[in-house]
């Protein structure tokens, strides 16, 4: 009988977490850790608020130049977050 090699149960989890719903919900919160990360972390200081809904990602920024500056960026931002988590999660940002 052929002996099998043993996998690692990470490979099974990471199945597991992409598949449906949950999937879904974890590429969504990946995502938002993302945000938070963007400039060295610097863009997240000014984050007053974050959300995710029907595929927009809603900021809320306190300072006005960060928020024009991120604007005119915006389709880059969104491929880059997409980049990021590996999935087409977002298809815009919404800066209240």
């Amino acid at each position: 009988m052929k002996e099998k090699k043993p996998e690692l149960i990470n490979s099974y989890i990471e199945d597991f977490l992409h598949q449906g719903e949950l999937g879904k919900r974890v590429a969504e919160r990946q995502v938002l850790e993302e945000w938070r990360k963007l400039g060295d972390g610097n863009i997240g200081k000014y984050t007053q608020s974050l959300s995710l809904s029907r595929r927009k990602l809603f900021v809320k920024l306190t300072s006005p130049l960060l928020k024009n500056d991120l604007m005119m960026s915006r389709s880059q931002l969104v491929n880059r977050l997409n980049e990021k988590v590996g999935g087409d999660v977002i298809d815009d940002i919404v800066f209240l």
